[in-house]
């Protein structure tokens, strides 16, 4: 990291604004865009070791709020929330000098955006004292980015929240070499261990681009059906009447999977005091 970058960070924490819940501080990224942390104090614990969520924005947005996560910060003291900004394809085409190609947009997780992420990673890292590995969260285009980004990257992933997505991996998905870097549309085996948790509205009915083969709702079916085949664990909710939007049932998956990953124990009791508090099945009326 730049020494720019490192005080840039540093200072950020010193001017950071409390919200009504978490601490929210900004800082520029490695492509001089926005990109926003959310924490539960304005300066690190002693001691304590964060788990970092990173929330990526819709296809248009950008990183304040971190694509609807940014809140896990109040919820957890022991959680840190990224929210990176993506740029346009066209902007990083111009970068390469070139005409756009599939791997500038950052949908796909490739070469340029997964450099970007990892920095913006490694920034963090350098005050806020981190786990190895991170759990992702994305909306639609950002779905897109997280569940690709783990496939390529288990061993940095703890746990992925995808919600409504517009294109999936798949178990025959087609792979290129650009350059050292692998471009992969294909479920990866390696990252069984990751925990999913899948969403999308049951309206979501559109297809999100000319090349995409399903659209949102059934893609979003389609993927965890392939994960489940392949013994990931996985979890699909689908919202009844609901179109292309982030919902407070998707919200509350990403809620429940960081409290799992962070303390499996404890989640696993409240999911039993819960099943316990409901009432009883009603036999089938004859």
């Amino acid at each position: 990291m730049s020494p720019r970058l490192a005080c840039c960070l540093t200072l950020a924490l010193w001017l950071a604004a409390p919200t009504a819940h978490a601490v929210e501080f900004q800082f520029d990224d490695p492509d001089g865009l926005p990109a926003y942390g959310y924490a539960p104090t304005a300066k690190p614990t002693a001691g304590k070791t964060y788990w970092l969520v990173i929330g990526v924005h819709g296809v248009g947005g950008e990183g304040q709020g971190a694509g609807g996560a940014a809140k896990l910060a109040s919820q957890f003291d022991d959680v840190i929330v990224l929210g990176p900004t993506f740029i346009d394809a066209g902007v990083v085409a111009r970068k390469a000098q070139r005409p756009t190609e599939i791997q500038d947009y950052y949908q796909v997780a490739g070469p340029a955006h997964t450099a970007k992420l990892d920095a913006l990673i490694e920034q963090v890292g350098k005050v806020w004292p981190i786990q190895s590995r991170v759990i992702l969260h994305g909306f639609s285009g950002g779905a897109q980015f997280v569940h690709r980004y783990a496939m390529a990257h288990p061993d940095k992933v703890a746990g992925v929240a995808a919600h409504s997505g517009g294109t999936w991996s798949t178990l025959d998905g087609e792979e290129k070499k650009i350059g050292d870097f692998t471009l992969s549309d294909k479920i990866n085996p390696a990252a069984k261990g990751i925990p999913f948790v899948v969403s999308c509205g049951e309206a979501d009915q559109e297809f999100s681009s000319k090349g995409a083969k399903l659209n949102r709702i059934n893609g979003a079916k389609k993927f965890a059906a392939d994960l489940k085949s392949l013994e990931f664990d996985v979890e699909l909710k689908t919202w009844p009447r609901i179109g292309h939007q982030y919902t407070p049932g998707a919200y509350e998956q990403t809620r429940a999977l960081v409290a799992k990953i962070r303390d499996p124990e404890g989640a696993a009791k409240e999911a039993e005091k819960g099943a316990k508090g409901k009432p009883p099945a009603k036999a089938p009326k004859k």
